[in-house]
């Protein structure tokens, strides 16, 4: 059975981005209506998702989890996936700066050794005495 969900507009010009959202929200309303849904189907959400639609999918996924008794393993596996792909919340969190990796950054924040004496910084002969 079919709905009008499931079809574009006819005679309307679509843009990959609306082509994308569509495709994304028809496959979200089978998930949803499914007690199991299809992992192809689930594959190609993830796949081709935009990032405004990652909420409504995670809870989807969530619901589903939430109602069963024994959760499915795989779901949980996806929607702790999904969880990494989620914006961090709260202060701590600083996106990485363009042009730097993880070892750039552990390089600034390495403790520096001691540094031993340069004849500069080293006290005279004389000092020592007094």
């Amino acid at each position: 059975m079919r709905s009008q969900e499931d079809a574009p507009e006819e005679g309307a010009t679509i843009t990959r981005d609306e082509a994308q959202a569509w495709f994304t929200r028809f496959l979200l309303h089978r998930v949803r209506r499914d007690d199991y849904p299809s992992t192809t189907q689930l594959d190609l959400i993830e796949k081709s998702i935009p990032r405004e639609m990652l909420d409504e999918y995670l809870q989807v996924l969530v619901d589903k989890v939430a109602r069963d008794t024994f959760p499915s393993v795989p779901l949980l596996y996806r929607i702790q996936h999904l969880i990494k792909r989620l914006p961090h919340s709260g202060y701590d969190h600083r996106p990485p700066r363009a042009g730097r990796d993880d070892t750039d950054r552990a390089r600034r924040h390495r403790p520096q050794p001691a540094r031993r004496p340069t004849p500069r910084n080293r006290p005279a002969d004389d000092d020592l005495s007094r």
